[in-house]
């Protein structure tokens, strides 16, 4: 056997060598020298078919694999969406709806497109083309113009924005909703500025899930939004860092209109004006009273006997009939006779959630809102019978009695004071003509008792009052506790959406998409069960290396 008998290296293609060449000038010292060790050493190599790659250099059975540089242009082609709105609604896709359809931006490896056109540029290879004047018609085309209501067009700029970015460097990023020109959130967690933006929309629920029980009246009303991803791909074909989803949401309440509340502020109204005229009616045993016991101290022919009981109860108690009662996560707005539950108060917050995280809306929690209805409006009572009964007390009372007896002439006796200072026996003045002193503190000591007895007992105004007030509550929180069943029941939220759409390339990843969605709203039951709607959607992807 020959001296170089065995192994045979396989000649490196020219090509390559000229890259080696091209590159050995960029590579570290001790890298170099690895290199050439490798290279010029007696080990034994095998063939192979490999194809040679600017960023892998083979050598039988040991590779040196120089890393991509992240910033070259070319090497890769991305594509990036954003879309305010989109889901499915039966056979809709609302992605496929006239102004409804996002921005899209693509890069070929060489140039930059984006869909639509009309897109505003706002940097290199990145546009924005908010969701504006074409919506409305879209809306209409998609039958959700009933169900859904954005923002008038001068509160739409910022909270409606689709951003798209797609470079040749590997380099995909997408937002949508309250998002700067540059694509960065201004919602969640990251975000700045989220109170000085309007929520993007006010769902009505019964028109989006038409055929659904209990929505009638229910509304959704959501907050600023915003969602946005990033895919490098470079940075993915390194190992490194390459995917961020992020997304915000400022706000969710569910409103009730409810006819139990409606019907709450009318019974208390006229409950005081009950009230009212119940005070007022004590004017004629007032009087009857004050002249009988003056008659039997002094005798002789009555000649006047009058009572007057000022007082405005309504008045009193109309400025507690037009609250807004609140413990920070469940409202109940009296003057517009609506139930609010702060959803993400109620759930301890929307953001920095996981993904596909569901606003719980079960059996519980209706329960939850039930009691919260019931302590707020507990308490609400409570100060309306304490402003009837300070009222009614505080009416002003004046009763006057006269009496001619034979040889002293006309007599007569004047009481002024409050139906609270009668009941406790007390006036204000007692005016007298040929009245002794006497006299006139025996009659005023009658007076308590009719008082007392209309104030008071069994049939009296605040006995009535109040039961009025206890039975008129009750419905108000099963009501609510009803709606927040139903929504529960008929719509799924859902935080943090996140998919990921396989594609067919090798490796697995390098033709996936890659999507967040800050709200989704999953349709249960009615017509339309099976669909969503989704608000503020960011999608990445796929970005490919190209050959």
């Amino acid at each position: 056997m020959s001296a170089d008998a065995g192994p045979r290296r396989r000649p490196a293609p020219p090509a390559a060598l000229a890259r080696l060449a091209r590159t050995v000038g960029t590579l570290p010292a001790g890298l170099l020298v690895l290199a050439l060790v490798l290279g010029m050493s007696g080990l034994p190599t095998s063939a192979t078919d490999g194809a040679w790659r600017d960023q892998e250099l083979v050598s039988g059975a040991v590779a040196v694999r120089l890393p991509r540089v992240c910033t070259t242009d070319g090497r890769y082609s991305a594509t990036a969406r954003a879309q305010m709105l989109s889901g499915t609604l039966g056979p809709t896709d609302l992605s496929a709806v006239a102004g409804l359809g996002g921005v899209r931006a693509a890069h070929s490896g060489t140039a930059a497109t984006v869909v639509p056109t009309t897109a505003t540029a706002v940097g290199a290879a990145a546009w924005r083309d908010p969701l504006a004047a074409g919506a409305v018609s879209g809306l209409v085309a998609a039958d959700l113009s009933g169900a859904l209501q954005l923002p008038a067009a001068g509160q739409a700029t910022g909270v409606l924005q689709q951003y798209a970015r797609a470079t040749g460097d590997g380099e995909a990023q997408a937002a949508a909703g309250a998002v700067s020109d540059s694509g960065a959130l201004l919602v969640g967690a990251s975000g700045a500025g989220a109170s000085l933006l309007p929520g993007p929309a006010t769902v009505d629920l019964a028109a989006l899930a038409p055929g659904t029980a209990g929505l009638a009246g229910l509304r959704l009303r959501v907050g600023a939004v915003g969602a946005g991803a990033t895919l490098d791909g470079c940075e993915r074909d390194e190992s490194r860092t390459w995917l961020t989803r992020g997304y915000g949401v400022a706000g969710l309440v569910l409103e009730a209109d409810s006819p139990a509340v409606v019907a709450l502020r009318a019974q208390a109204q006229a409950a005081a004006a009950s009230a009212g005229a119940r005070a007022v009616a004590l004017q004629g045993p007032l009087a009857s009273t004050a002249s009988s016991r003056l008659l039997s101290l002094l005798g002789g022919v009555l000649q006047t006997s009058t009572a007057t009981v000022t007082v405005d109860v309504p008045a009193a108690v109309a400025p507690l009939l037009q609250q807004t009662l609140t413990d920070g996560v469940v409202s109940v707005d009296l003057a517009a006779g609506r139930v609010r539950v702060d959803l993400a108060a109620l759930a301890g917050g929307l953001d920095g959630r996981a993904p596909g995280t569901r606003v719980t809306l079960d059996a519980a929690t209706a329960a939850a809102v039930s009691a919260r209805v019931d302590a707020l409006l507990g308490a609400w009572s409570s100060t309306v019978a304490a402003t009837v009964d300070a009222t009614v007390r505080a009416a002003t009372v004046v009763v006057t009695s006269g009496v001619t007896v034979l040889g002293l002439g006309l007599q007569t006796l004047t009481i002024s004071g409050t139906l609270g200072g009668l009941a406790a026996g007390q006036a204000t003045s007692l005016t007298r003509v040929l009245v002794s002193l006497g006299d006139a503190t025996s009659v005023l000591s009658v007076l308590a008792a009719p008082v007392t007895a209309a104030l008071t007992g069994a049939g009296g105004v605040l006995p009535v009052l109040t039961g009025t007030l206890a039975a008129a509550l009750p419905p108000v929180a099963a009501a609510a506790s009803a709606a927040t069943g139903a929504v529960g029941a008929a719509v799924a939220l859902v935080l943090n959406a996140q998919e990921q759409r396989a594609g067919a390339g090798t490796p697995a990843t390098s033709d996936d998409s890659w999507s967040v969605t800050a709200l989704r709203l999953e349709l249960l039951a009615g017509t339309r069960a099976g669909g969503r709607v989704d608000l503020a959607t960011a999608v990445v992807g796929p970005v490919v290396e190209l050959p």
